[in-house]
């Protein structure tokens, strides 16, 4: 979903782009100001997915007021560049969809009942299977019986809280906030998408992407842990 979201805001910006090099220096001027309301939504879907959900009500507003201005420029570029705005709108209405699927990833929660299940099985396991375990390592009548029946029980419960961490983790899949799983760069492919928006006699906009990272930081550095 945040693939498809990238793909189809750059092809936004293709749309207008190859149209405009028809259209003289209106319609150029025009592309410029698709280019300018792309990035802003960039920003502000960045800003979004980065962000706490106690937060995302306001952050949400701003980027559906900001597809909104993105329609509005596609019917006004009807004047210099005819046929463009309908094909300009389908791609809005695809980019609201993978929007969508991405606010389902981000703000997914474990539901509280499966949630409780988890911790009070974790909790008492270890009262549950305790007496297994030392059976176990009593029935070997020896000390490496018993060693083994330790690391066993270690063993289980290590796994049990893996599993519940991982699970934590995979909510916050753009922000990384449980830090024990991988999670989806978000800075790097849109600082690389605002950077590929240029006029085909334009240069690669380094000074844009190397600025971008410097304040967002790299890809190693993005993906480290939060607690790193």
């Amino acid at each position: 979903s945040f693939g498809q979201l990238r793909a189809l805001l750059f092809a936004i910006w293709l749309a207008v782009r190859d149209w405009s090099d028809a259209g003289g220096d209106q319609a150029r001027q025009d592309c410029y100001r698709m280019r300018a309301e792309l990035y802003t939504l960039i920003d502000l879907v960045v800003a979004y997915l980065l962000s706490p959900n106690k937060y995302h009500i306001e952050k949400l507003d701003a980027i559906y007021f900001q597809f909104s201005r993105l329609s509005k420029l596609a019917g006004e570029l009807m004047a210099t560049m005819p046929r463009l705005a309908s094909r300009v709108h389908q791609y809005i209405s695809q980019a609201l969809v993978a929007l969508e699927s991405c606010r389902h990833v981000k703000e997914y929660r474990t539901p509280f009942a499966l949630r409780t299940m988890l911790y009070a099985a974790l909790l008492s396991f270890p009262f549950g299977y305790a007496p297994y375990f030392a059976y176990l390592g009593k029935q070997q009548g020896t000390t490496l019986g018993l060693v083994g029946a330790l690391a066993a029980a270690a063993t289980t419960s290590a796994m049990l809280c893996s599993l519940l961490a991982v699970a934590e983790g995979l909510e916050d899949a753009y922000t990384g906030e449980g830090a024990v799983t991988d999670f989806i760069s978000v800075r790097l492919p849109m600082n690389q998408l605002k950077a590929a928006m240029r006029m085909p006699d334009e240069k690669a906009n380094r000074t844009l992407r190397d600025a971008e990272a410097k304040a967002y930081g790299t890809f190693e550095e993005e993906q480290k842990p939060a607690s790193a």
